[in-house]
Formats: structure tokens, sequence, C-alpha cells
């Protein structure tokens, strides 16, 4: 074999990089330069097909280029390595980023078909996207600091104490690290202030949760649930007292408070409310109608709704009670407005009440008229015990 025709003939090929193999698979010539492993090119280069010029092996980040020749009479391969990790890097990088901007999307999508949901409806969305569900997101408003989680079926909402270290997640910037705790969003709107936290270990920290797109959205369907929820909120209550108003009272009628096997209902009028008006002003009228709604709301529950009707008429409506648990909700309700009559503020506060409980086969209008006729015969008792002077000997 004469190898300095075939080096001669392919000599700019073979400053580097360069392995010549005989039909037979047999090396003739490794080049003295050789930048990559040349025991894992020479399986590569087995693997490569008779019929194929060039092949990438991305393990390796190379490029293996394949020319035959004939020299002597003779066949060779030339097999020429180049370096492609850059390429391969780049490919990656693209790669990595459109599988970002594809779950992105993702999101995105998801969030918009939850626009009418709740405030923390997007974490299921958001865990999938950062794949863990060690998410969590803080609410504080005047009144109370929620915690929501999402459990891998629902989101769970949590109410924390003040002794709950919750203020320094609050306080986060997004994109900050603290500690295992990583800041994903978090800004303050009218009086609610949230962020969105992970507890992620740094090393697998990704870039997917450092997406400014990912905060944006956030804020924005944050903003926009609770700006509908505070429009939903003031149609639905007494601007004055915080009670529901007739309006949601006469939305929730229609379905007969959602048809329960047991109802009982309330009916509320504040005596010498015109009494007062007339002698100490609207101001302490108000301050009358505001005391008389605060004994109401403190007995109200999930099951127990109360409605502001206008003026100084209130209704509420308990479900599922039986007739003993009724009367006891009254009671409790007497204890919640004596309580606010103890207080040293000059205003005494009285108010008739009528009670009418239901259960089977019951109809809620006649319901609704017993405990009205009840309310009018304790309105009349109560004027019998000429109540007012209460009210000028507190003055």
């Amino acid at each position: 074999m004469d190898t300095g025709k075939i080096l001669n003939a392919l000599w700019s090929k073979l400053d580097r990089n360069t392995i010549i193999t005989d039909k037979n698979g047999e090396i003739v010539y490794i080049s003295p330069v050789f930048e990559c492993p040349a025991e894992r090119v020479l399986e590569k280069i087995k693997l490569m097909p008779q019929d194929m010029e060039e092949m990438e092996f991305f393990d390796l980040d190379i490029n293996i280029k394949r020319t035959d020749i004939t020299c002597g009479g003779e066949e060779f391969a030339c097999f020429t390595v180049s370096d492609i990790s850059e390429y391969t890097s780049l490919v990656k990088e693209i790669a990595a980023y459109s599988k970002m901007l594809s779950g992105v999307s993702a999101f995105q999508t998801g969030i918009m078909k939850r626009l009418s949901e709740p405030y923390d409806s997007f974490l299921p969305g958001l865990c999938k996207y950062c794949a863990t569900n060690d998410i969590f997101m803080i609410m504080k408003t005047d009144t109370k600091t929620v915690k929501s989680t999402f459990d891998g079926e629902k989101v769970v909402r949590e109410q924390l104490q003040s002794s709950d270290d919750s203020e320094g997640f609050l306080e986060m910037d997004p994109r900050e690290r603290r500690d295992s705790f990583y800041c994903i969003a978090s800004s303050q709107i009218q009086q609610h202030r949230y962020a969105v936290v992970v507890n992620v270990p740094e090393k697998t920290l990704g870039s997917r949760y450092a997406e400014t797109s990912i905060n944006s959205m956030i804020t924005l369907f944050v903003e926009n649930s609770v700006l509908r929820d505070e429009m939903i909120f003031d149609s639905e209550h007494d601007r004055m007292t915080g009670l529901y108003n007739k309006g949601k009272y006469m939305a929730l009628k229609e379905e007969l408070f959602g048809k329960p096997a047991a109802l009982t209902i309330y009916n509320f009028d504040v005596n010498n409310l015109k009494y007062i008006n007339d002698n100490y002003g609207h101001e302490q009228g108000d301050a009358l109608i505001l005391k008389a709604a605060k004994s109401i709301a403190a007995v109200t529950a999930e099951n127990v709704l109360g409605f502001r009707m206008g003026g100084d008429e209130f209704v509420m409506i308990a479900k599922e009670l039986t007739a003993q648990q009724a009367d006891e909700l009254r009671r409790k309700w007497e204890s919640e407005l004596e309580k606010l009559n103890g207080i040293n503020d000059g205003l005494f506060c009285a108010v008739s009440c009528g009670m009418a409980h239901g259960s089977g086969d019951y109809v809620y209008d006649e319901l609704y008229e017993l405990a009205d006729v009840r309310m009018y015969e304790d309105k009349k008792a109560m004027k019998q015990r000429d109540l007012f002077s209460h009210y000028k000997a507190n003055k």
C-alpha cells in the first residue's frame, strides 16, 4: 500500500482530527493532532452507514464527514471530525427557550380561562409550569391573612394567625431569594398585599421561575380578580352596614337559598329610630342602625346570612338548623346585642325580632309572613315596656 500517495492526495485534510480507513475498516492513518477522544470517535465511525456522507453525534458534540477516495486502485474512506459544541450548545439553549415559551404559553392560556375565578385559582397552572407543588400564595387584607396552596387536586386556603411569619414573604420583591424561598411575584393592589413564593433548593432553581412574563401575568390576574371581587361585593352588600343588601336577598330567594331541608327566617326591626333621628339627629340614628347590624353580623356563618332590607329593617336566613338550634341562634343574637348595649356609648339599641322555622314541605312566603307577624308582636311588647327610658337614661 502506497500510504505516501494517499497522504499527498489528502494533505489539506490531514492536519488534524482525521482518520483514514481501508475498505475493510482497518485504520491506515490518524492525524497527529486529535482534539477528541479518538477511541470514542472510532466507535462512532463504525456506526455510520456506508452510504452516509455526514453525521452528527451530540453526545460528543462532533460532526463526522466521510469522503470516499480511490488511490492506487484501492478504496479508502477519509473521516474528518469537526467540533460542533458551540452549535450544540446553541441548539440546546434554543430548545430550552422554546420549551420555556411553550410552558409560558400554556400557563397564559390556562390563566386566561380562569379570569372569572378567585384570585388564587392560577396556582394549579403555576405548579404545573414550575414542576412542583411546593408553591404558596400569601394574601393580606385589613382584616385577615390567608395562605393558599395546591395539594394536587384543589386549592386549599388557610387563615393565618397574627403570630405566623407571613410578613417576611410579603416584603419580598419579585425574583428575590431568601434561604430556600424564591419570590415569583408580589405586589399591592389597593388594600391587598400578596406574594407568590416557591420553596426550591438553589441548585434546582431554573430560569422558568424568573420569567418576567409569569410575574406580569400573575399580577394582572390577581389585580383583575381583586377588583372584580370588590365590584361584586359592592353590588351585593349594604355599604353602610356590610351586610348583604336587598338585591342579594332577592337573588338568593329565587332559589329558596339553595332549597334546604330546613329553613329559619328572622325578621328584625330597630325600635325608636324615628324618635332618635328627630330628637338626637341622624348621626345617632345611623349609629343605632350600625349597632343592630353588628349584632346580626356577629352570629352570621356559612349557613346563616344577614341582610339589610332598607332603613331599619333586617332579615337573617339560617339553613339546615333544627328548631332547637334556631332558638339557640336567637338567644345568641340577643346576647350579642346585649354586649353591644353594654358599651358605654350612651346609645341603647332595642331591636324587635320575629322568628319562623320550617322543615320538610314548608312554603317560604308563609314562613316569611309568620316571622313578620311575630316581629310586630315583639315590637308591640317592647313598646309597652317603654324602652325610650333606656336611651334617655344613658344620654
